[in-house]
């Protein structure tokens, strides 16, 4: 049988490197710990370039 897996809690804090999964609104939108993960802003430009707005299938 499997082990109980655990589950921790920690405040956030941004990723120093690595990959990060970022959740947008419909309009595209980010929260703030998205844009926490993005402080030069390169997901406002790539957004447009990708034809990206957030909602289903884009």
């Amino acid at each position: 049988m499997n082990s109980t897996p655990s589950i921790a809690f920690a405040k956030f804090a941004a990723p120093k490197r690595g990959s990060v999964f970022v959740l947008a609104a419909d309009d595209g939108a980010v929260g703030k710990a998205g844009k926490a993960c993005d402080p030069a802003g390169a997901l406002a430009r790539a957004f447009p370039v990708a034809d990206f707005s957030g909602k289903f299938g884009t």
